[in-house]
């Protein structure tokens, strides 16, 4: 693909949620080399392509975009100090290795309906219980409120790699921020290179804390590094995955939406990232007939 269509594909992918980017951002989610970047843009705002406003770009109505990310931004930093403290929480739960934020705060940006998504690394062979007891807290505790406590995709650190390769798990593993945990970016980034078919210019500039079990934690899996343990693991999978297909059984992407094995968890309803992959073709269809260019479409 030419490096140029690059950077209007990703400022379409963006404008599906209104948000424009800055040229840092540009950079980072095109294929353009940094010391082309200006000419680049400077070449589609000519073309008509782009349009720039306040050092923010997209190829719609950038003024209304800008407008709308800086309101949400506003709400970042709060909500973030909340979801700095739910990560921690989440980290002193057994098993659980490593607590990332994803989703839209992630992009520096949180409206009054998003809420806080977390995606959570945990040790092997334990995922199911880890899940379990996060699921009880949740319900007991929180009266089952997801606002700060979205936790709807967990993986096990012997097992990072993302089986879905496309453009929207590559925004979305390149942008989680790493809160507290014994995983890094570093060895996500290395089990999924695939990213940098997307991103080539991803580079890892988070650090996260490392988790220091209480002692709490260090005995609940004492207690479940058994054959208790290994019992249970199986017990909490079968109900989970046995009362997800009783409630999506009409679901024809079941076992994408809802992957669900002893490496991975992960609980996407409404099959979003077919919805984003959509949208984003139709709107490369329209820009490609309106100017006349040739960005392909994702698959």
């Amino acid at each position: 693909m030419n490096n140029n269509y690059s950077i209007i594909k990703a400022l379409l992918y963006f404008e599906i949620f209104d948000h424009p980017l800055n040229e840092k951002e540009i950079l980072k989610f095109s294929k353009v080399k940094n010391g082309d970047l200006k000419n680049s843009l400077d070449f589609w705002i000519k073309k008509g392509v782009v349009k720039e406003f306040e050092g923010y770009y997209s190829t719609g109505d950038v003024r209304k975009f800008v407008q709308k990310r800086q309101e949400l931004s506003r709400n970042v930093s709060k909500v973030m100090k909340k979801a700095i403290k739910r990560a921690e929480l989440i980290s002193k739960f057994p098993y659980v290795r490593a607590v990332f934020i994803s989703g839209s705060l992630s992009k520096g940006v949180f409206d009054k309906d998003d809420d806080v998504d977390f995606f959570i690394v945990t040790a092997e062979n334990r995922l199911w219980i880890a899940r379990t007891l996060l699921v009880l807290y949740k319900k007991i505790f929180l009266l089952n409120s997801k606002k700060y406590f979205c936790i709807n995709y967990f993986v096990t650190q012997d097992n990072l790699h993302i089986d879905e390769k496309n453009i929207f798990t590559a925004v979305e593993l390149s942008t989680l921020i790493p809160i507290i945990g014994n995983i890094n970016l570093d060895e996500l980034f290395r089990q999924n290179d695939w990213a940098f078919s997307y991103f080539p210019n991803i580079k890892n500039d988070k650090t996260s804390d490392i988790i220091k079990p209480n002692s709490i934690k260090r005995f609940f899996e004492k207690i479940l590094n058994t054959k208790i343990g290994e019992f249970l693991e199986k017990i909490f999978a079968g109900i989970t995955v046995k009362r997800l297909k009783l409630k999506y059984k009409s679901n024809d992407n079941f076992d994408l939406i809802f992957k669900s094995n002893e490496k991975v968890s992960k609980h996407h309803p409404g099959n979003y990232q077919k919805f984003v992959i959509e949208k984003l073709n139709n709107k490369i269809e329209n820009i490609n007939k309106k100017f006349n260019l040739d960005i392909p479409k994702e698959i």
